[in-house]
């Protein structure tokens, strides 16, 4: 017999025992007997009162403004209260929503390695555990310590142009400094069109270097920017001759032969 049922039984049993009563008072005592009536309902019904039990429901483990707690689900109830992260040390977020990032460190043991990787935009150091291709590698530094994913844009520079504007960054002479200047997608910049006079000093292609030792000083011709060994540096080109010192442009100083390619 549940409990349920036994309460329904107490009731019947102390209503019986009440009416016995209300037949035994003198001359008709009716109200005595439906006082005795009231009182047995009532002491029935308090002891039928009781918190949930488990053919109401069941307790389950939930969420609770970030704590892990307990909770009671209605039978026939979908309360879905497992539906919680948990963060640990009793700590819990909402499905939808990551754990605080913990830095509890790794252990020894852990296996691993720890790699450069990118971080809300700035570069950082993250573990990935020993045979795991975390690919922390992928994203593209902008300088500063600053980064962005792979394929994205780093933010604006000096320069003022967008990330998405399309273009190249090229080699430039700055008043008197080799610099790196945009050029914008569709057009011809010829920012390469100066003279490198060495330790990251340049003119422009109307004017000659300062004086150095690679040639006599009233040899005539004109200095131009050649390519030698993988480097931009500036050849002298004897009047009436046409050097032709073609090259391609690899960036940051180093050039190629026009025939070839620049190294990757």
């Amino acid at each position: 017999m549940n409990e349920r049922s036994g309460a329904w039984v107490r009731i019947a049993g102390v209503l019986g025992l009440g009416l016995a009563l209300a037949g035994c008072a003198a001359g008709g005592g009716w109200a005595a007997g439906a006082l005795a009536l009231m009182a047995a309902a009532m002491l029935a019904v308090s002891g039928c009162s009781s918190s949930h039990s488990p053919e109401d429901g069941t307790w389950q483990e939930c969420c609770v403004e970030g704590r892990i707690d307990t909770c009671f689900c209605p039978a026939d109830a979908i309360c879905n209260y497992g539906w919680y992260n948990d963060c640990g040390d009793g700590t819990c977020t909402d499905p939808s929503t990551m754990c605080p990032v913990v830095d509890a460190g790794v252990p020894d043991d852990a296996g691993g390695s720890w790699e450069s990787c990118c971080v809300e935009g700035r570069i950082d150091t993250c573990f990935c555990p020993a045979g795991t291709a975390c690919n922390y590698g992928w994203y593209e530094s902008c300088g500063d310590g600053t980064c962005a994913p792979r394929g994205g844009a780093c933010p604006d520079l000096d320069a003022g142009v967008p990330g998405d504007a399309g273009g190249t960054w090229e080699s430039c002479c700055v008043e008197g400094r080799i610099d790196t200047c945009f050029c914008p997608a569709g057009v011809a910049c010829n920012y390469g069109w100066y003279n490198d006079c060495g330790d990251g000093t340049c003119t422009d292609p109307t004017t000659m270097c300062p004086a150095i030792d690679a040639g006599p000083p009233d040899a005539g011709g004109s200095w131009g920017p050649c390519c030698v060994d993988g480097v931009i540096t500036t050849c002298h080109c004897p009047p009436g001759v046409a050097c032709n010192y073609w090259f391609v442009e690899c960036g940051e100083g180093t050039c190629a032969d026009p025939r070839g390619s620049c190294p990757p």
